[in-house]
């Protein structure tokens, strides 16, 4: 009798696991997300897709008279009308920002599954703040983990119309190359067009409907041809660095060293007082803060080891958390940053009443 039951069981025990295996191989299959499929197998198919774009002020299509005339919704219409394919569209996008702060933002809020497509659109704000050396880091860090996060994605690159800094654009164009993604320049059909820039953009940078409608066209014009000439799906290869030490991440350090005149908000340090400072210090080669910009937002003039690194302004018509690049390529060592609120507002704001600042944090590398 023992022995049967112990049969019994043993049998019981083998038929649940080759079911259990089963189930496991099903599921398995279902967990293989439609996402990783590349964007041109996507509409190849007819299937829907998703696509995201992160990048600044033209990536967020500033300067169209609306949402149905920016660049991604003349896109998205352009591919639903030839190939049948709906786009899901997702945006990690803020005016005024660098690859810095993209690649910042891109770790706080990046999709929770890959996506088909990206657009990567900076290099005009950066410029204001750095060398192409060190916009070629950013750059490039930011592009590597869109590539790791997203490896069966289709990249694409967009040189701005307005980027007049050729050495900017020849570091898209190299750094592209070397992660397989498609850059589209597009300065070359903004001359071509034969249209002055007071003809197709708001204020010579960022595109009116004419300008978007050139982006959206030369887009679509450029996967076309992809389109056709692909033939079989490409296993997207992550390359060596162009750059030294991209494997560096970054944290915030919230709590500075000296705080003279500020109040500790438990989210940032807030000031309306006139020249108080907060003072940080840290290690490594290069800092960058996180801050919160608003319609009262003032001046902080910035120092790094007691020389002044440069003016700040933090006003913006909204509230916003902001990541701020200052400064890279400094000496691997102990440094020290103060932040100075000189109690002045931006020229250009003609708000009254008194400003403030509030100082969340500085970004440092992890050592």
């Amino acid at each position: 009798m023992n022995r049967r039951i112990v049969g019994l069981m043993l049998a019981s025990i083998f038929g649940l696991s080759i079911l259990f295996f089963q189930l496991f191989e099903v599921t398995g299959a279902r967990d293989t997300p439609e996402e990783a499929d590349g964007f041109y197998e996507r509409i190849a198919a007819g299937d829907d897709y998703s696509f995201l774009i992160v990048g600044d002020s033209i990536g967020r299509g500033s300067g169209a008279s609306s949402p149905s005339t920016a660049w991604f919704s003349l896109f998205e219409k352009g591919v639903s009308e030839k190939y049948g394919s709906n786009g899901e569209r997702i945006s990690i996008v803020q005016s005024g920002a660098t690859a810095f702060e993209g690649f910042m933002k891109y770790k706080d809020e990046k999709p929770s599954s890959p996506v088909n497509l990206v657009f990567l659109v900076f290099g005009e704000n950066d410029r204001k703040y750095m060398n192409e050396k060190q916009f070629s880091y950013f750059y490039e860090k930011l592009l590597r983990v869109l590539r790791i996060d997203h490896p069966a994605a289709d990249i694409v690159t967009i040189t701005e119309s307005c980027l007049a800094y050729e050495g900017f654009a020849k570091e898209i164009a190299r750094l592209s190359k070397a992660y397989g993604a498609t850059n589209i320049d597009m300065r070359i059909p903004f001359n071509a067009s034969g249209l002055s820039p007071d003809k197709l953009t708001t204020d010579k940078v960022h595109p009116n409907d004419a300008g978007y409608l050139l982006y959206a066209n030369e887009i679509l014009k450029t996967i076309q041809e992809k389109s056709e000439a692909k033939n079989t799906k490409e296993i997207a290869v992550l390359p060596s660095p162009v750059n030294g030490n991209l494997g560096i991440d970054y944290k915030l350090l919230t709590n500075p060293s000296i705080n003279s005149g500020f109040v500790n908000m438990r989210d940032g340090y807030f000031s309306k007082t006139k020249n108080s400072y907060l003072e940080y210090t840290f290690e490594g080669t290069m800092v960058g803060f996180l801050l919160e910009r608003g319609p009262d937002g003032g001046m902080i003039d910035v120092t790094i080891d007691g020389k002044p690194a440069e003016t700040l302004a933090t006003w913006w018509p909204f509230e916003r958390s902001r990541y701020n690049y200052i400064a890279s390529s400094l000496e691997d060592s102990q440094h020290t940053i103060r932040f100075t609120f000189n109690g002045e507002r931006l020229s250009t704001d003609s708000k009254s009443g008194q400003p403030s600042v509030k100082i969340k944090a500085i970004v440092v590398e992890k050592q």
